[in-house]
């Protein structure tokens, strides 16, 4: 039997590893070859599933990390308009611009808001027409979420970009 330690010990060691092979195919391939960019693709989903288990846990995203996660995202995003392919970017990076979106918007402030809405809205036409309606109301909050701060559930506290959240009102 496994204990949860081991567990931990283990995704630590798949880092490590993901990283490493993302190091070398970058060393061997170069960082316009498709194989380098689906590691950083991967590499990024990671990132964020990170972000966001310590958002639950009320913690805000670092902005070290943060920034990462938009230059990675920046770097995939060109990789895959030098593709020009026939199809619509959010079919293939529609999760990590929402995770990139809801990081910045977890850090409370306006301007993180607005970065998060520019983001957000190169996917909006994607999620209309692909999405569940769960996800475009997603994509829906994320996009208005620097309007009006007694509508889009967080007041600054004024620590560090932390936000708490207040319940909002049914109507």
């Amino acid at each position: 039997s496994r204990k949860d330690g081991d567990d931990e010990e283990d995704g630590g060691m798949q880092e490590v590893w993901a990283d490493h092979l993302f190091q070398l195919a970058m060393s061997v391939a170069g960082s316009r070859h498709w194989t380098s960019n689906l590691l950083l693709l991967e590499n990024l989903s990671q990132s964020l599933r990170q972000q966001h288990e310590g958002m639950i846990s009320g913690e805000a995203p670092s902005m070290e990390d943060l920034a990462h996660c938009i230059h990675s995202l920046e770097t995939v995003c060109r990789f895959v308009e030098s593709l020009k392919l026939r199809m619509h970017m959010g079919h293939l990076l529609s999760n990590v611009v929402i995770g990139v979106g809801r990081s910045l918007v977890g850090l409370g402030d306006t301007k993180s808001k607005k970065y998060a809405a520019d983001w957000v809205s190169k996917i909006k036409d994607y999620t209309e027409a692909f999405e569940s309606v769960g996800m475009q109301k997603v994509v829906e909050s994320l996009l208005v979420a620097w309007r009006n701060k007694d509508d889009d559930g967080c007041v600054g506290d004024g620590n560090e970009g932390k936000a708490t959240h207040k319940k909002q009102r049914l109507k």
